[in-house]
């Protein structure tokens, strides 16, 4: 069995933490611009990053076993978010709005199209629409698009890594009036630059990954990590995942190879590691517990603008995901004994 890589927990843990912070600020109408713009740049690449640099060469089953396993590993959860989300926007009709649970065939849709099954309830109660689930459906579809990938090596691989940055940017700004990710079929504008990410992993641990020793590596992601802020600071906007602006490429793979090898000369972070460890189920989870958490502020009269409660709702969501999952696990093992 190999080693787990501790590094990629971090970031992931990182990343989750900064999701569940973007989402949070952006709900309540207000971000510490200076900055948000910084971490827009990178906390979103950071999950297929990760993805290709653990996946690339390790891609040996068939196209349909593979298939099979990301279907269990993504589609099964999204599946199950997807329903605790639906069920969540049914308790808050009820309950806040004095409505009848009226089934929906724009759900199906919603399914499909990673659509926001809380629009309702999110304008009603001044919050903005946010949709965390179009995530788990854009990685699937690039974990299959990367499968093929994953078998070139070397000068193709390179080829490849360049026409999914070049083709991804060109693909934003044709549907640059599209506020959403979702209003394009299968979220398939933001699919190759997702893949782009994933073969720049998969080039990193290629030609990078152990070979520097641990002064260099620290020079030398201290370097692109200081390029990085002032390349924002100079561009001002490079945009989000959603929405980039050209420079957002560039910047954002300095700051993941930056952090990487930063993170990777540290060592253990053992709390942010578990939070890596179980990124997936905090970003399925957190708008749930954020929703519930809000409407409870709200209704005790308490202002959501307050950075005190906001940071109280960001590390509760965190924490109610986490116990989650380790009643789950537990539950699991009991059940069926692994």
């Amino acid at each position: 069995m190999k080693e787990r890589n501790h590094t990629i927990d971090i970031l992931k843990g990182l990343a989750v933490f900064l999701v569940v912070y973007d989402h949070i600020w952006h709900v309540t109408g207000i971000h510490f611009a200076p900055f948000h713009r910084y971490i827009c740049a990178f906390y979103m690449p950071i999950f297929p990053f990760a993805s290709g640099l653990l996946t690339y060469g390790r891609t040996n089953e068939s196209f349909f076993a593979y298939f099979a396993k990301k279907c269990r590993a993504i589609m099964k959860p999204y599946t199950v978010f997807f329903l605790m989300y639906l069920a969540l926007g049914a308790v808050f009709t009820a309950i806040l709005f004095h409505k009848a649970f009226v089934p929906k065939l724009e759900w199906l849709w919603a399914y499909l199209f990673s659509g926001n099954l809380l629009s309702e309830f999110s304008h009603k109660t001044g919050g903005a629409e946010i949709n965390v689930l179009w995530f788990f459906e854009t990685m699937f579809f690039a974990y299959l698009i990367f499968w093929f990938i994953s078998k070139i090596r070397g000068f193709w691989l390179v080829l490849v890594t360049l026409f999914m940055g070049a083709g991804a940017v060109v693909l934003q700004y044709i549907f640059r009036s599209t506020d959403y990710i979702w209003t394009t079929p299968f979220n398939f504008k933001v699919i190759p630059l997702f893949v782009f990410y994933m073969c720049v992993g998969a080039l990193f641990k290629e030609y990078c990954v152990g070979k520097v020793n641990k002064i260099a590596k620290v020079v030398i992601s201290l370097i692109l990590l200081i390029a990085a802020i002032g390349l924002i600071a100079h561009f001002r906007n490079v945009g989000i995942i959603t929405r980039i602006k050209a420079p957002y490429v560039p910047v954002s793979v300095l700051w993941l190879i930056g952090l990487y090898g930063l993170f990777s000369a540290i060592g253990r972070l053992r709390l942010i590691e578990y939070l890596g460890r179980h990124s997936l189920y905090i970003y399925g989870l957190h708008m749930i517990f954020f929703n519930i958490l809000a409407v409870r502020f709200k209704m005790i009269g308490y202002a959501t603008d307050s950075l005190p409660i906001k940071l109280c709702i960001i590390v509760g969501s965190v924490l109610a995901c986490c116990v989650c999952f380790e009643i789950y696990e537990r539950v699991k093992f009991k059940l069926t004994g692994k």
